[in-house]
């Protein structure tokens, strides 16, 4: 699916001085990124390749500017809603698709999904549940709104890993968390000047909210649907698919169909 060149230039140059306001240490590289559509057509080819390709009216959680709204309608979605907090990012992601059908994006307060229960057949989010204020409740409803039979795909940084994703900093996330706060706190507040950039990572941590969470602990918040296959793509990263009323629990990899 493409967009318009020009439109599509504005919409990057807008992304990366919000990015370059909200204080990120590289604006230009976090736009690029966030605009590139190649991770997640990564993430829905590796659904598909376990049977559970997108399908019917899908869901993105935490829609950003939009690309992976447009991963899931290309890969069979009928139609794409997307959920946002950031109101500057619905603003851009609604100016990219003004002249595009099939796909709407909606601001919401981070806690209720403003649509009834099973009102789509596919779920995705990617590196967003360690961001919200409550990840239970934030995966609950995904699994809410995701229709009998649906397919849930999640992805995110797991506390056990040896690099913290975001900062890139040596993790201290598998600590518990007042003590990883403690830790944090004082990286943070370190007197030496060239470990300035250190400091503004550490406190960003912290500034951010960001939670942590496991493979675990989203397995089980997301009952009842059930885990039918997982991997992990790269160090410190698990993705999960579920499915609503699953039967069956498959190995990392191993093809699954939905019931």
């Amino acid at each position: 699916m493409s967009l318009d060149p020009d439109r599509e230039a504005r919409a990057k140059a807008a992304l990366e001085a919000h990015f370059r306001k909200s204080g990120y240490w590289n604006a230009r590289e976090a736009a690029e990124f966030t605009f590139g559509i190649e991770p997640a057509r990564e993430r829905l080819a590796w659904l598909a390749a376990q049977g559970l390709a997108p399908r019917g009216r899908g869901l993105v959680s935490g829609a950003a500017a939009g690309t992976e709204l447009l991963a899931l309608r290309e890969s069979g979605c009928e139609s794409v809603a997307g959920l946002e907090v950031d109101p500057e990012y619905v603003e851009l992601a609604r100016g990219r698709f003004e002249e595009v059908e099939g796909l709407e994006i909606t601001l919401y307060d981070g806690h209720v999904a403003p649509f009834p229960d099973a009102s789509f057949e596919t779920v995705y989010s990617s590196h967003v549940v360690e961001h919200t204020t409550d990840p239970p409740g934030y995966v609950k409803e995904l699994v809410r709104v995701l229709a009998p039979g649906g397919v849930l795909l999640v992805e995110f940084p797991t506390r056990y890993h040896v690099t913290e994703l975001h900062t890139g900093l040596p993790s201290v996330e598998w600590l518990p968390r007042p003590l990883r706060n403690a830790v944090l706190a004082i990286v943070g507040s370190h007197p030496f000047p060239f470990l300035r950039e250190t400091r503004r990572r550490a406190r960003s941590i912290l500034d951010t909210g960001l939670r942590q969470v496991s493979r675990g602990d989203v397995v089980r918040w997301a009952r009842p649907a059930l885990l039918v296959a997982f991997t992990r793509p790269s160090p410190g990263i698990v993705r999960l698919a579920f499915v609503k009323n699953a039967s069956r629990v498959t190995e990392p990899g191993a093809p699954t169909t939905s019931p």
